[in-house]
C-alpha cells in the first residue's frame, strides 16, 4: 500500500468515530491531510464523516489544484489560505487541533 492510500484509509478511519460520537452530523466538517509530495487529501463536499470513501477523497497538488476525486468542500479556499498563511496562535494544520483536543488519540481506539 502506497503512503498515499495508507493517508486516505486513516483519514476515514478518523472521521467515522467523530460521526459515531456526535462530534459531527449529516454533511458537516471537514477533514484533511497533506501528503507526501506537499499536496492535500481533503473531504469532499456534501460528505458524511459516517460514510467517507478513501477513493472519493479530494486531492490537490502542491500548488493548490483540485486534481482528483470528488468536488472538495466548499471552504476549500478559506483552508489553503490558512494553511498557506498561518498566524501565531493560529492552529494549522486542522490535525494539530484535533491532536491538542486528544481526538486524534481517541479516534484510534
Amino acid at each position: 500500500m502506497t503512503e498515499e492510500a495508507r493517508l486516505r484509509e486513516i483519514i476515514c478511519e478518523l472521521a467515522k468515530p467523530l460521526f459515531d460520537r456526535g462530534l459531527t452530523h449529516g454533511s458537516t466538517g471537514n477533514i484533511l491531510a497533506r501528503t507526501p509530495d506537499g499536496g492535500l487529501l481533503v473531504s469532499p463536499t456534501g460528505t458524511s464523516f459516517g460514510r467517507l470513501d478513501p477513493s472519493r477523497l479530494s486531492r490537490f497538488d502542491a500548488e493548490g489544484r483540485h486534481v482528483s476525486g470528488d468536488q472538495p468542500t466548499k471552504e476549500m479556499p478559506l483552508t489553503q489560505c490558512l494553511l498557506r498563511y498561518p498566524k501565531p496562535g493560529w492552529c494549522s494544520p486542522p490535525s494539530a487541533l484535533l491532536s491538542r483536543c486528544g481526538v486524534v488519540d481517541d479516534a484510534r481506539r
